[in-house]
């Protein structure tokens, strides 16, 4: 890779784009000086490892260890603070390995190439982990790499390829266990090929990654408990809305794509075929629709799934209160979930009534993936970031011609989501720092403990207060909103999350004393 993008001109744009993408999302990385969401665990187990402590905390569900490691080495240079900047350069890494995959072995073209990346590097999932310390790029960059590595070997068959697989699959498994997939996927689709000799390879590589986990891995106590969860293959509610909200997701974040897989010219072929098209399209749309409960998994409104990207922004639960919004943020996921089944349901009916169907490892290690997210105790948005680059890989394998209307409506969907992270990664970063500095100060200016300051979601679980006598509360509601504020608290302060182009309306955080 790095060979191709020296030597041609249009690897120098690549990794030209990347540097670009660096710069630009550098000042706001800067700004992070807080915890969020599980990443307050992963900053005390990065100290523990430079202190030469490496047992996993006893809450830390991932196996962390590559993750670990490489932040103990860049603390040690940089300072354990500096953490959202390594984030940073492996979410970069995540832009350039995705187009790099698409420009030598998918599309083979330079600006498609790049539009792919950047659907990547702007979903709403990807751009909420690059704010931290948490662990889904880092997974994600051992993953692409371990898939580049892949495709090197099933092209050319060389032997180093494979040992580069097993490679990034082990990095990527000590960060998080799912890892696993992608060499049982590799035993699959070399299995369906005919192909013994790498499908005993990568059996090999399942069985010692399977069996150094149940053996010889030193499992926390958290890891023991959030074992698979076979019983929910028999709660058909639970199964059928991960699937199919999951599903329609990924065609959400992923529309022009998608539009591009149909073969136009196809449907000018056979009047029967095309009427079959539209009556199973029709039909699915109203059957797939029906059986659809999403609250049984979470959330029962689009985008669905919990935890990181939900209607209001990025980790909204973050802050008590209900979260401001933007105007007409609703209306955009009305019609974004409605434009998503309906696509969803004529792709469906197209890939099988016009035999577009491709069984390759793209597809088995999505299907496999989505059948282990079944089996997990608790399922969160952020878990379907893996699948995004696998689908787009998946989608371009039927062949997406980019021509110009096709550029022209990729280009837009990436300004979409260009514009839509940003909203929320701004509001994410200036909230949380609000609320960390003014937790800070007044932990400083009132000489109490940080036990007593109700902040963000990660300070409270840093500074546990078992007995939840807080003195000073932060929220999104007014007193005007909730009574309980007008009553009980005074407030203290109201402070707005401005920044440039901001479409929020009101965005403001309160701070409470309690009387």
């Amino acid at each position: 890779m790095f060979k191709l993008i020296v030597k041609n001109k249009d690897g120098l744009v690549l990794f030209f784009s990347a540097l670009v993408l660096l710069i630009i999302t550098t000042p706001l990385t800067a700004k992070i000086n807080f915890y969020q969401n599980d990443d307050w665990v992963y900053y005390r187990m990065a100290a523990n490892f430079m202190q030469g402590n490496f047992m996993l905390d006893p809450i830390s569900a991932p196996t962390f260890y590559s993750q670990g490691f490489l932040a103990a080495l860049f603390s040690f240079i940089f300072g354990i603070n500096r953490l959202p900047f390594l984030t940073l350069v492996f979410s970069v890494s995540n832009y350039l390995l995705v187009a790099f995959i698409c420009y030598r072995f998918l599309i083979k073209r330079l600006v498609p190439s790049i539009l792919v990346g950047l659907i990547v590097f702007f979903n709403p999932w990807h751009a909420y982990s690059i704010w931290g310390f948490m662990t889904e790029n880092y997974f994600l960059a051992f993953l692409l790499a371990a898939i580049l590595c892949f495709l090197y070997f099933d092209e050319t068959k060389k032997f180093r390829y494979f040992i580069f697989i097993c490679v990034f699959s082990l990095l990527a498994f000590l960060v998080r266990q799912v890892a696993l997939v992608l060499p049982i996927s590799l035993v699959g689709y070399y299995i369906l090929k005919r192909e013994l000799r790498p499908a005993l390879y990568s059996g090999l590589l399942s069985v010692f990654i399977l069996s150094f986990y149940l053996f010889l891995f030193p499992k926390t106590p958290e890891m023991v408990e959030k074992g698979l969860q076979f019983q929910h293959l028999f709660m058909f509610d639970y199964s059928y809305a991960l699937v199919y909200g999951t599903l329609i997701m990924l065609v959400a974040v992923v529309l022009p794509l998608v539009f591009g897989a149909f073969e136009y010219t196809e449907f000018k072929k056979s009047p029967v075929r095309l009427a079959l098209f539209v009556l199973l399209g029709s039909g699915l749309y109203f059957l797939l629709s029906h059986y659809f409960k999403p609250g049984v998994v979470s959330w029962g409104e689009f985008p669905y799934f919990e935890n990181v990207w939900e209607r209001t922004g990025f980790y909204p639960r973050g802050i008590l209160g209900t979260k401001y919004h933007f105007s007409g943020i609703y209306d955009l996921y009305l019609y974004w979930d409605l434009t998503a089944k309906i696509l969803l349901s004529i792709f469906i009916a197209y890939w099988l009534v016009f035999k577009r169907k491709i069984v390759n490892f793209f597809f088995i290690f999505g299907l496999l993936y989505l059948g282990l997210m079944i089996l997990t105790l608790s399922f969160h948005g952020r878990y379907l970031l893996v699948l995004v680059p696998i689908f787009i890989f998946y989608l371009l394998t039927l062949k997406i011609r980019f021509n110009f209307v096709q550029l022209a409506v990729t280009s837009g969907f990436v300004v979409f989501l260009g514009l839509l992270s940003y909203q929320f990664s701004m509001d994410f970063v200036l909230s949380n720092r609000y609320v960390w500095d003014k937790s800070r100060e007044l932990v400083a200016a009132q000489k109490i403990e940080p036990k007593m300051v109700e902040g963000a979601n990660a300070w409270k679980l840093t500074y546990r207060n078992l007995a939840r006598n807080y003195l000073y509360e932060f929220s999104y509601d007014s007193q005007r909103v909730n009574k309980d504020y007008a009553s009980s608290f005074t407030l203290v302060e109201k402070n707005p999350i401005t920044f440039p182009f901001s479409l929020f309306v009101d965005p403001n955080i309160y701070l409470y004393r309690r009387n």
